[in-house]
């Protein structure tokens, strides 16, 4: 009987995303703004989220930073005065598990063969904001200030950037003077700036997701102001939901020539051939599409009708160790933001870090720490009483963190259609900012490729050197080594589109006959293997270690500053 032998790795395609500038049209994404220009901020990825309701955005967008709280700040151009709230991590994190591109190679072994393993086979206003218009700025220039959870929020006006800009100074939102020069394009009747600092009582552990609402015509990205401390080939993942496959209405659109990926490594050379295929498309301006589809797959992920449970039990929950455990049983993930709130009221006793523990071991596991710990080491916890009012620590939590969740799994719901688009971008190619739109003409795009590595048995040995067959049929006579050591001539893509709104996509470069000159044609991406002739079967199932799925919990958008390395600890 024949059997597959499958060697599986997950590849983590982006950490970004963003949003854009443009008359008429949705901006998002935002630039980090520290106050000495000398240490501008690079940012290392950025990621957001659109959704389309007519003619209303909704854009939730990550704010990754690292370095003293009060050199915190960012600006997001946007065509109209936007409503806020606090979102959730978890959104990115579903996004990402259920959409990233993954690379798969099947191994056909001969079971003749001596057995190789495959993996040798090659809320209200706070005070401490302060009063707005202070100084004697223009009173027109402010249009909202308000605290949105750890944020002190200003909505202002982009008609006179002069204006704008000291307002900024005078109230404390720091804008070097690379960033104050970028701005420029966006000044224009009509059109306002977001500004985001830290509130006064908060640090830079305490960042949440945003989420905006606006009135625009489509989503952008303003990659314009963006590219003030971007590094070069900066990646950008957007996913946009609506009723149709989205598309980027003013970048090529292309589709990768596969012959450059890594598949005996899983793909993980992927980001670079994407930066290599933009690069052929006029003015490095291209999206590749790396999911489209249904969101049914996301539903029930974020906010599912057994998640959470019944907020009443848990206010009713008074022992420590028993309400951290229902936290747990009832599906909170342990992000820096649940465990912010938890260690404020169970803090780790200084017997217990003085026998050794770091503070983040004690809150990973926290629940183990205050039932079967606590009670094989009493001596550790004496005079923790740990007392506290779970009715106000329940409603906390409901408030950032079950309602978020509850929020943004309302997209999946309230849109039919999801699509993932990714690019990669330098500063210098940062000169025109994308905009995306919706073609209900087109087909749906998978995540998942699979290719099929097909070894002979010589004798009783493993032959030297197998097949390859991409996902669309062209097949290579090579090894692990050749594959991943090989120079292909061949171009990054195999076609360079225009996608318009309407229709099917306009072919402005089609490599597919050079691409198809150096392989033998297959069986339109199906290679039938029945071990007929041969004697050779497969080789036994055994999946490689999925490391692609730990990296897809860590690889999150960075903000890198000259002078200290940006990390996250989600």
């Amino acid at each position: 009987m024949k059997r597959e032998r499958g060697a599986r790795a997950w590849f983590v395609a982006g950490v970004a995303g963003a949003v854009v500038g443009a008359p008429a049209s949705a901006w998002a994404c935002g630039c980090f703004a520290p106050p000495n220009p000398a240490t501008p901020v690079v940012q290392a990825g950025e990621q957001v989220v659109f959704a389309m309701d007519g003619g209303q955005v909704t854009m939730h967008v990550r704010v990754q930073y690292s370095g003293p709280a009060e050199e915190f700040g960012w600006l997001l151009p946007l065509p109209s005065v936007p409503d806020l709230e606090v979102g959730t991590e978890e959104l990115f994190y579903a996004l990402e598990q259920s959409t990233r591109p993954t690379f798969f190679t099947n191994y056909l072994i001969g079971d003749a063969c001596n057995y190789v393993n495959a993996g040798d086979a090659g809320a209200g206003f706070d005070s401490s904001v302060g009063a707005p218009n202070e100084g004697g700025t223009p009173p027109n220039v402010l249009v909202r200030r308000e605290a949105v959870g750890p944020y002190d929020t200003a909505v202002l006006r982009a008609d006179d950037r002069a204006a704008m800009l000291a307002w900024l100074e005078e109230n404390r939102f720091y804008v070097p003077g690379p960033l104050a020069d970028a701005v420029g394009p966006y000044i224009r009747p009509g059109s306002y700036f977001l500004a985001l600092k830290l509130l006064s009582d908060r640090d830079a552990g305490d960042l949440a997701p945003l989420v905006l609402r606006y009135d625009a015509e489509l989503p952008m990205i303003p990659m314009t102001l963006t590219q003030v401390g971007a590094e070069p080939d900066m990646p950008v993942t957007v996913y946009v939901l609506g009723e149709h496959r989205a598309i980027p209405r003013n970048y090529r659109h292309v589709i990768l020539n596969e012959e450059h990926i890594d598949w005996f490594g899983g793909g993980y050379n992927y980001p670079e051939v994407v930066t290599r295929a933009v690069d052929e498309a006029d003015g490095h301006h291209a999206f590749v599409t790396e999911f489209a589809g249904a969101t049914d797959r996301m539903r029930g992920q974020l906010a599912g009708p057994s998640r959470f449970g019944d907020r009443s039990e848990l206010e009713a929950t008074t022992e420590a160790g028993a309400y951290v455990t229902a936290l747990r049983n009832r599906g909170f993930l342990w992000t820096s933001t649940l465990v912010g709130i938890l260690a404020e009221t169970f803090a780790m006793p200084q017997a217990v870090r003085d026998a050794g523990f770091a503070d983040d071991i004690y809150y990973a596991n926290l629940d183990w720490f205050l039932t079967t710990y606590r009670e094989r080491n009493p001596e550790q916890f004496e005079g923790e009483a740990f007392e506290f009012d779970p009715a106000a620590i329940t409603a906390r939590l409901w408030t950032v963190v079950v309602e978020p969740a509850q929020g943004a799994e309302q997209l999946f719901t309230d849109h039919v259609k999801l699509t993932r688009l990714f690019t990669t971008l330098s500063p210098e190619e940062m000169i025109k900012d994308p905009v995306f739109s919706f073609n209900p003409s087109l087909a749906d795009v998978s995540n998942v490729h699979q290719a099929t590595f097909t070894v002979p048995c010589e004798g009783d040995q493993r032959a030297a050197h197998g097949e390859l067959a991409l996902p669309d049929g062209r097949l290579y006579t090579t090894n692990a080594v050749e594959w991943s050591n090989r120079t292909a001539n061949t171009p990054y893509t195999q076609r360079i589109e225009v996608l318009r709104e309407e229709g099917m996509p306009e072919v402005e470069v089609d490599n597919t006959a050079v691409i198809n000159a150096g392989a033998k044609t297959g069986n339109g991406g199906a290679v039938i293997i029945d071990g007929r002739g041969s004697g050779c079967a497969c080789a036994t199932p055994s999946d490689a270690a999925p490391w692609g799925l730990a990296a897809g919990l860590l690889l999150l958008p960075l903000a890198l500053r000259r002078r200290s390395r940006v990390t996250t600890a989600e």
